[in-house]
């Protein structure tokens, strides 16, 4: 289930992305140590990682993505939460084109 609710918000977050004309790079995460997040907007050179999780797994920011990246910001993704990654607040950062 897990892969299938991952799917449904980054195709939820591009099309949320595109409606409200905004822009952002997209990527997966995965260096070779094995570390992962499910997925990286990068933004005027800010990056923001989100981890998605089912709400009974242990979320946490891997260490390698902090050492690599210290500015950047990481959040998780869980059934509670995934209306606020869905619909961008205006203090995200996320412009319009």
């Amino acid at each position: 289930m897990g892969r299938l609710s991952e799917n449904f918000l980054l195709i939820e977050r591009k099309k949320t992305l595109a409606f409200t004309g905004s822009y952002a790079n997209m990527y997966f995460w995965r260096p070779y140590t094995g570390a992962e997040l499910d997925y990286v907007e990068e933004q005027g050179g800010e990056f923001r990682g989100y981890e998605f999780k089912d709400g009974t797994a242990k979320a946490r920011v891997p260490k390698a993505w902090i050492e690599t990246y210290p500015r950047a910001s990481g959040q998780f993704g869980t059934p509670d939460n995934f209306l606020d990654f869905l619909i961008p607040q205006k203090n995200e950062g996320v412009e319009p084109r």
